[in-house]
C-alpha cells in the first residue's frame, strides 16, 4: 500500500508488535496506540488512511472511538478487530461506519487483502469527490490502477511506438481486449488512421470472406460494384480483429498471406493490393489448444503472436473494482441526470467480493443498472442483482456458519441469529441468552416478535 498512512489502535503488546511488522514491509507510514485517547491525539495531528481498531481498548470501546473518528469528519477506513464472533456487534460497526469486521486471532495475509481493498475503496471516495478522474487511463481509454493493469500501459506505450507489429490479445469475455486495441491504436503513430473492427463470428460464413477481403464487381451473382473489404478500409490504420479463433478454416491462408506479403486481391481480382496496417486479434479461446485439435493453423497463431498481451480477469485485479466503478458511476450518472455520487459501505464490500464473472463488461451494466434504479445518492445493494448479493457474512471456521446477505435490515439479522442459536443449541434457551447477552424473558419477547 504505497503512500498509505496506517494508526493502528491495540492495546495487545505483541499483535501491536505483529501488525506494525506485517504493515511496514509495504506501508510508508505506520503508527501504533495502546489507548483511546492516544488514537484521539494521533488522529488530530495526521488523520490516517487506515485504521485498524480493537473493540476493546483499556479507557473505551472501538466503536465509541468509530463514531468520535465519524463525528470528526474523518475519511479513515476502519477496520474494527475483535475477539468476539457476534453477529449483532459486527451489524454495529457497519452501521458505525467501519469498512470490515476482522475476528481475532487475526490472518495477518487476510488483514493485508482487506487494508488494500479499504485503502482502494478510500481512493476512489476521494478522486470521486474531488472530481477528478476516477481510473487513470491510456490515451485509448483503458482504465485500472492494479499492477497488472500498469504492466499492460507501459506494454501498450512500448509495443504503440511500431506501426506494423502483430499483436495477440487474450482473455476472458468482457476483461477490456478491445479498450486495449483501441489503446495501441491511440498510442501508435497510426492514431491519425482508420480503427476497423471486424468480429470473426458475427459475420455470416457466406459473406466473412466478401466482407473481409473486397471483391470485384461481376466476381458472382448480386456483384453489381466493385467493394472494398475491411481490410482496404484500415489502410493506413488498424485493424481489430476480435474472436480470431472462430475464424473458419478455409480464410486461414489467407490472412496468413495479407499479414506476411501487406497486401490483399479481392474476390474476383487479378492483382494485389499493397496495405500499410498493423492486425491486432483477440480471443477469449485457448488458441494453442485449437492448433493442438487442427481447427487453427499453427503459422497463422504464430504470425498474429508476435506480441502477446494477456488482459487478467477483474477477479485478480481487484484494486481496480472500485476504481472502474466510480468511473462508471461518474459517467453513467451524468448519462441519464441522476445526483447520484457514490456508494454505500456494505455496497463497496459487495463489489469487491463479487467474482463478476463477466468481468468490466458485467460491473458496468451493474452500476448503469443501480444508476437507473437508485432513489438515493448512495448505491445501496440492493440495487444489484441477485448474484452479486448471494455472498455472506461467515465467521470463524467451528463457530459460526451464519448465512447473512449483504444489505439485510438489522430486524431480519436479529432474526436470523435467533433462530440460528436455537438450531444450534437445541431447547437449552438459557445458552441462547446468555449468548445474545438478554434474559429469558427478553428471549421470549424476541422469539415472538420474530416469529419463531
Amino acid at each position: 500500500m504505497p503512500g498509505a498512512q496506517v494508526l493502528i489502535v491495540e492495546d495487545d503488546q505483541l499483535l501491536g508488535e505483529n501488525l506494525t511488522e506485517a504493515l511496514a514491509e509495504d506501508t510508508d507510514d505506520v503508527r501504533w496506540v495502546k489507548t483511546g485517547a492516544e488514537a484521539i491525539s494521533a488522529l488530530e495531528k495526521t488523520p490516517p488512511d487506515i485504521c485498524l481498531l480493537d473493540y476493546r481498548l483499556p479507557d473505551c470501546h472501538g466503536i465509541n472511538l468509530l463514531k468520535e473518528i465519524r463525528l470528526r469528519g474523518l475519511d479513515a477506513a476502519v477496520i474494527l478487530m475483535t475477539g468476539y464472533a457476534e453477529v449483532a456487534l459486527a451489524v454495529e460497526a457497519m452501521r458505525a461506519g467501519a469498512y470490515t469486521f476482522l475476528v481475532k486471532p487475526l490472518d495477518l495475509d487476510e488483514l493485508q487483502r482487506h487494508a488494500g481493498q479499504a485503502l482502494a475503496s478510500l481512493r476512489a471516495h476521494r478522486r470521486l469527490a474531488a472530481g477528478g478522474p476516477e481510473a487513470p487511463a491510456t490515451p485509448g481509454g483503458l482504465l485500472g490502477v492494479s499492477p497488472a493493469i500498469r504492466r499492460i500501459k507501459a506494454l501498450v506505450d512500448r509495443v504503440g511506438a511500431s506501426a506494423r507489429t502483430a499483436v495477440l490479445l487474450t482473455g476472458e469475455s468482457g476483461t477490456g481486449k478491445e479498450l486495449v486495441a483501441e489503446a495501441l491504436h491511440a498510442s501508435s503513430p497510426r492514431a491519425g488512421g482508420p480503427l476497423i473492427k471486424v468480429n470473426c463470428s458475427a459475420i455470416p460464413e457466406t459473406l466473412i470472406e466478401a466482407e473481409m477481403f473486397g471483391y470485384e464487381r461481376g466476381a458472382f451473382t448480386g456483384a453489381r460494384e466493385a467493394h472494398r473489404g475491411l481490410f482496404e478500409q484500415a489502410d493506413g490504420g488498424t485493424i481489430f480483429l476480435d474472436e480470431i479463433s472462430e475464424l473458419r478454416p478455409s480464410l486461414q491462408p489467407k490472412l496468413l498471406r495479407a499479414l506476411e506479403d501487406r497486401a490483399v486481391r479481392r474476390i474476383g481480382g487479378a492483382r494485389d493490393l499493397a496495405l500499410n496496417l498493423r492486425v491486432i486479434a483477440a480471443t477469449n479461446r485457448d488458441l494453442e489448444q485449437r492448433v493442438r485439435e487442427g481447427s487453427f493453423r499453427e503459422d497463422l497463431y504464430f504470425r498474429l503472436r508476435v506480441v502477446h498481451i494477456a488482459v487478467p480477469p477483474l477477479r485478480d485485479r481487484p484494486e481496480d473494482i472500485l476504481p472502474l466503478a466510480a468511473h462508471f458511476l461518474a459517467r453513467i450518472a451524468d448519462e441519464v441526470g441522476k445526483a447520484v455520487r457514490g456508494f454505500a459501505p456494505l455496497t463497496e464490500r459487495l463489489l469487491l467480493e463479487y467474482a463478476w464473472p463477466g468481468n468490466v463488461r458485467e460491473l458496468r451494466n451493474a452500476i448503469e443498472r443501480a444508476v437507473i434504479l437508485a432513489e438515493d445518492p448512495l448505491l445501496g445493494p440492493d440495487l444489484f442483482p441477485d448474484q452479486a448479493r448471494e455472498h455472506r457474512w461467515q465467521g470463524p471456521p467451528g463457530r459460526c456458519q451464519l448465512e447473512l446477505p449483504l444489505g439485510l435490515p438489522l430486524r431480519e439479522v436479529e432474526r436470523r441469529y435467533i433462530r440460528f442459536l436455537l438450531e444450534e443449541h437445541g431447547p437449552n434457551r438459557s445458552e441462547a441468552s446468555r449468548i445474545l447477552g438478554v434474559s429469558r424473558a427478553t428471549l421470549r419477547r424476541k422469539l415472538r416478535e420474530a416469529g419463531c
